[in-house]
């Protein structure tokens, strides 16, 4: 019993010695904007923002010491999905060099998707370097949508490619609502132009 108590206190020191060996980068974020909206770290009070919007998140930063590839990443987690490349609500700049005693502003770009749930979320400003641990700070945000908001999801032709003379072509059109009211009477046309024609 004896042995292994002390073998707990060791672990425990040792465990306590390595988290002070990773000293925090020496640096405080001093101002978070979105768009021209100043916001506050865990406010309770969250920013509306609507689906679909791009906006600028513009992050001051002010080092304590010189940082060498330093960077500033911004995201949203939760969104469905976040595991593919091309719809991942981040941004990241590239890695700079910071100088002690010198704020540095960076505006980095979210694109907030049109299928994203109206629901609240966190936007999370990490800054990092290479070895120390990251400043992480979290922004409150409500994600709405417009009241109306339809969209074109698909258009499906047959025959997809080549129609002979007197024969029909149908489209089928998929229609999705993305907006907050349920909508009726919705009238699609589908036209050629150069032919004159429309359905």
């Amino acid at each position: 019993m004896n042995k292994q108590f002390t073998a707990i206190v060791a672990l425990l020191i040792v465990t306590v010695l390595g988290a002070a060996l990773v000293q925090a980068i020496p640096a405080t974020i001093d101002q978070v904007r979105l768009d021209d909206t100043t916001v506050t770290v865990n406010d309770v009070t969250s920013l509306s923002i609507d689906r679909g919007q791009e906006f600028d998140v513009r992050v001051q930063v002010t080092a304590q010491q010189d940082i060498s590839n330093a960077e500033i990443q911004v995201f949203i987690s939760g969104y469905e999905y976040n595991n593919y490349e091309d719809t991942r609500i981040s941004d990241v700049t590239p890695t700079f060099d910071m100088k002690s005693n010198v704020s540095y502003v960076k505006t980095l770009t979210l694109t907030l998707p049109g299928d994203a749930d109206q629901d609240s979320y966190k936007i999370r400003v990490i800054v990092s370097d290479r070895n120390g641990a990251s400043i992480v700070q979290d922004y409150n945000i409500k994600l709405d949508a417009e009241r109306h908001d339809l969209n074109i999801k698909d258009v499906i032709l047959s025959p997809s490619s080549e129609v002979r003379s007197g024969s029909a072509l149908l489209a089928t059109v998929r229609v999705e609502n993305f907006g907050q009211n349920s909508e009726k009477d919705i009238k699609v046309t589908a036209s050629i132009p150069a032919l004159g024609m429309s359905a």
